[in-house]
């Protein structure tokens, strides 16, 4: 009955209050028209033009992301502490999870709130137009790939890192289908 209470104050506020500034999501995602800091810790109501997306995302317990459409039909995805709401393009919602620079990306249909897309990736992810660029950790991946050459190698050994490698990858969010977009590379990983 709690949770309840809680839930539905949300919803008034995120329908009532007045906003309160920016806040950054995943660079070249669909902007939103307003949006409002709940009085709860990273928590937000995010207006779109079709959508009213409110991310509940307490520090000690799993929170929530709730979706309203145009038509007023809810949808709503339980999540943990370590999940992000990143924005949304073509009626698709991103969410990034994880703390380390390895993250996972994850891609809903926001009409059917089916997962559509999920991938790992290194360090940051940028929506341009309908297309997500993001480096594949490929060598923590069950991929067979030939290892380039690493003239870093020694700098990023000497510096307490690991030798990781990564594939530039293009997500066609209209399409959904990824695409390989570069060289496969070494970088330094954690």
């Amino acid at each position: 009955m709690k949770a309840l209470l809680i839930l539905l104050g949300f919803l008034f506020l995120c329908q009532f209050s007045q906003a309160q500034g920016g806040f950054n999501l995943m660079a070249g995602s669909e902007k939103y028209i307003e949006v409002i800091h709940l009085a709860y810790s990273d928590s937000f109501c995010y207006h779109y033009r079709d959508y009213r997306i409110t991310v509940y995302h307490p520090s000690t317990t799993d929170g929530f992301i709730r979706i309203v459409d145009s038509k007023n039909q809810t949808r709503t995805l339980v999540t943990d502490d370590t999940t992000y709401f990143y924005g949304i393009m073509n009626h698709k919602m991103v969410i990034d999870n994880g703390t380390s620079s390895i993250r996972m990306l994850s891609v809903y249909d926001l009409e059917t709130m089916d997962l559509i897309f999920s991938s790992s990736y290194k360090d940051q992810i940028i929506a341009k137009g309908q297309t997500i660029e993001y480096d594949f950790p490929i060598s923590y991946s069950d991929e067979p790939f030939i290892r380039p050459d690493c003239p870093e190698k020694k700098q990023i050994e000497d510096s307490d890192g690991v030798v990781g490698y990564i594939e530039p990858r293009d997500y066609k969010v209209d399409t959904n289908e990824v695409i390989k977009a570069g060289p496969i590379r070494c970088v330094f990983f954690e």
